[in-house]
């Protein structure tokens, strides 16, 4: 007998003592213990060849008869008949099945054992093996369940075959061959009771020789009970109705109970993790049998395709909007540029549309844009620019300004109108300078022929005197009047020799300007110098589209010949000719292009 049975005895009063009865045989006594050749996990759950209630010697019965009971997948026989089976928990022939029992204080609630084997060296021994590896053991528990508001749960870890009854019913049947099954199983309490203990019948075999052999028990009830006491109590001593938490009514998170004293009594409840662990917002606290709480992150995912989901540990779930975000069925529209607008499309399913954000102005003369930085739009305003309707009229020519023009039928449009700059004097030549203003230059020559300027008319006037021919020997600096046009004014340098002088010049091109009328350009066929007849020691230039007299010692557009260098020919009237210099050249000319 093992050493621990004589310590249960003398302490049967003291401590909880289960009985486990042993039943041993071999695979040639009964070839239902014959199974070393068959692999692991060929089993049923199907009880319906045994009896569904323990016999009145707690042994089990089956019901079949002569008919076997195979695994659920009909490979093999895993009972022979009801001869076979009846004596896996009964002595009926003590040839086949030797019996007895003994004391197990150490099988209780936590146990677990990976070599169990009970029946070493009992019965019909160990056959010279390292263990005796064919029987069934039952143990009885007189448990003491849990409240029908608190669920009762038993794990039972094992090797072969196992039966659960409750109460003396079969509650769960494992039959067949496996080196480690594991099962949870919930035990319902009918009366509802606290105060009364209920029967466990566990029942275990070893069927296959193997290295291993496992059983353990894990519940989260009292498993074996010996007594309740008023204070409903397992095994109390009914001094324990003053309910103190912390003390004598203590929560077991790892069983997932929560105890608490309500009217001085310990009262069980499912235990709440989130009561415990509620520091951080962004776990959910979960509590598994035999595991205790388990920490589960939360799902933040609010389904919005235009939100970014975090979790805040102090707040919790936190879904912020994505700027220029819009969301489209399984997608969203998301624009980086804030110049870029989205928007679903209307014709196809979950796809973007982006358009440029409209930055127009009301006024035709104000130019918008879109200021990608910041999404904003900024405005300018077009300079020379003048509002006509929904148009704007822009002056690229200032002597020639754009004006707007409203037609019959009210559709504007703009005009270039070029500033008049006709004089009444037909020995005046008036022309728009750059800064828009009319000049005028007079041809003393033209008076020869009997016209004349009137006084009243020679305001703002340039006169254009006979050029002199007398050479000096001295060093003159000539200084020039633009002569300004509507067509850009183009400066230029060239130093001419005559009769010892150098003369710097500042050169103007002018082109044809309206007067009432068109003036011939420069480049026409037309030469006005073929009807001019010059005095002596003059010949005719022709100057921007007059017939100009001037010395013969000073240079005309025909000396410097341009056309053959690609170039036209300018000229310029040389303010110096009249006031301080008689000798110097009246017009000055040059090549540009």
């Amino acid at each position: 007998m093992k050493p621990f049975l004589l310590i249960c005895f003398l302490l049967v009063y003291r401590i909880n003592c289960q009985t486990l009865f042993w039943f041993d045989t071999n695979d040639i006594k009964n070839p239902d213990f014959a199974k070393d050749d068959i692999p692991d996990f060929f089993f049923t759950y199907d009880s319906n060849t045994i009896q569904q209630y323990l016999s009145d010697s707690g042994s089990m019965v089956y019901v079949a008869g002569d008919i076997p009971t195979p695994d659920f997948g009909n490979n093999v026989i895993l009972i022979d008949n009801e001869t076979t089976f009846n004596q896996w928990t009964k002595v009926i022939n003590p040839d086949v099945t030797f019996g007895g029992q003994y004391e197990v204080p150490e099988i209780k609630n936590g146990y677990f054992n990976r070599s169990f084997y009970p029946v070493d060296n009992f019965g019909f021994g160990n056959e010279g093996e390292e263990h005796n590896f064919k029987w069934c053991v039952r143990i009885h528990f007189d448990s003491l369940l849990n409240p029908q508001n608190i669920p009762t749960t038993l794990k039972v870890t094992h090797s072969d075959d196992i039966f659960i009854f409750v109460n003396g019913q079969l509650k769960f049947t494992y039959l067949g061959i496996g080196d480690e099954v594991v099962g949870f199983h919930e035990i319902e309490n009918l009366s509802g009771n606290t105060f009364s203990t209920t029967p466990l019948d566990i029942i275990n075999c070893n069927r296959k020789r193997r290295d291993i052999h496992v059983f353990g028990i894990e519940t989260n009830f009292e498993i074996q009970c010996n007594h309740v006491d008023e204070c409903g109590v397992c095994n109390g001593d009914s001094t324990s109705c003053n309910c103190f938490e912390g003390i004598n009514c203590n929560s077991e998170e790892f069983i997932c109970i929560k105890r608490e004293c309500i009217d001085n009594q310990c009262v069980e409840s499912g235990f709440n993790c989130s009561e415990h662990y509620n520091d951080n917002q962004c776990i959910s606290n979960v509590c598994n049998l035999n595991e205790g709480c388990r920490s589960v992150s939360i799902d933040c995912n609010d389904n919005d395709h235009c939100t970014i989901d975090s979790c805040d540990s102090k707040i919790g779930c936190i879904n912020t909007l994505v700027d220029n975000c819009v969301e489209c069925g399984e997608d969203a529209c998301i624009s980086t540029n804030p110049c870029l607008i989205s928007q679903c499309s209307p014709v196809a399913i979950d796809e973007c549309d982006r358009s440029l954000k409209n930055c127009s102005h009301p006024n035709p003369c104000i130019q918008g844009g879109c200021d990608s930085n910041i999404g904003d739009c900024v405005f300018f305003e077009t300079g020379n620019c003048i509002e006509c309707g929904s148009i704007a009229c822009i002056t690229t020519d200032i002597c020639s300004p754009s004006k707007c023009q409203i037609s019959d039928s009210g559709i504007p449009s703009c005009v270039q109108v070029p500033i008049n700059c006709t004089h009444p004097s037909p020995c005046v030549f008036g022309f728009c300078s750059l800064d828009g203003v009319c000049e005028f230059i007079e041809n003393l020559d033209c008076h020869k022929g009997g016209d004349s300027v009137s006084s009243e008319d020679t305001t703002g006037i340039t006169t254009l005197p006979t050029l002199s021919t007398t050479s000096s020997t001295t060093t003159t600096t000539t200084t020039t009047t633009a002569i300004t046009t509507s067509s850009t004014t183009q400066n230029l340098t060239t130093t001419l020799s005559s009769t010892g002088s150098t003369i710097s010049q500042t050169v103007t091109t002018i082109s044809s300007t309206t007067f009432g009328g068109t003036i011939s350009s420069t480049t026409s066929i037309y030469d006005p110098c073929s009807n001019k007849n010059c005095p002596k020691n003059q010949h005719c230039n022709n100057i921007n589209g007059l017939a100009v007299c001037s010395k013969t010692d000073c240079f005309s557009c025909d000396d410097l010949n341009c056309p053959s260098q690609g170039l036209k020919c300018i000229s310029i009237k040389n303010d110096q000719f009249k006031h301080h210099c008689h000798n110097c050249c009246e017009y000055i000319v040059s090549c540009s292009n």
